[in-house]
């Protein structure tokens, strides 16, 4: 062996990291130690040993590029592949055709009397979400409108309370005005 390739499982992209770690034919590998080859990227130590030993032994395995061939494996019998169908020409019978004809009209007399697409179930939910929250915001007004109902008659019942008061007071205070007067004409 006068090459690095020469060795199983070195090609020239091994051959060139070992040449760059000063191992540049197989006698230099035989006599590396382990550590220092597998020092190298992508060698274990392993693949070292075996290496060194098939450097060390002139009579080791070669590459399989030097290796003689094996005899080829028998071919298996192959069933042949069975006989295609032959396509046989159909022709449209009058009545096949007039059923087409007639089916394509009605497709297209729907069409033009109900042009609308057809309803997804997405669209579907999405407009049942839509109403729902119509819905909660028309009940969340007319909500707002009773209280603010209710609010405005409240403060009419307090203003009605404070004036049915305020007469009552008048009335009382004019009554004893009145009796204070009377008082004053008698003497």
């Amino acid at each position: 062996m006068a090459r690095l390739t020469d060795i199983a499982g070195i090609g020239p992209a091994m051959a060139a990291k070992l040449a760059g770690a000063g191992i540049a034919d197989p006698a230099a590998l035989a006599a590396a130690p382990v550590p220092t080859l597998t020092a190298i990227p992508g060698i274990s130590p392993e693949r070292a040993r075996a290496w060194k030993t098939a450097a060390a032994d002139p009579a080791a395995p070669t590459s399989p590029v030097k290796r003689a061939a094996k005899a080829p494996a028998p071919r298996r019998a192959v069933a042949a592949p069975a006989a295609k169908a032959v396509p046989v020409e159909q022709t449209a019978s009058a009545g096949t055709v007039a059923q087409a004809e007639a089916l394509a009209e009605k497709k297209e007399e729907l069409a033009e009397a109900d042009p609308k697409p057809a309803k997804t179930a997405k669209d579907a939910a999405a407009k049942k979400k839509a109403a729902a929250k119509k819905a909660e915001r028309k009940a969340r007004k007319k909500a707002e409108a009773k209280k603010a109902a209710e609010k405005k008659a409240k403060k009419k019942a307090e203003k009605a309370k404070a004036d049915t008061a305020a007469k009552k007071k008048a009335s009382k205070k004019a009554a004893s005005k009145s009796s204070k007067s009377g008082k004053k004409n008698k003497k």
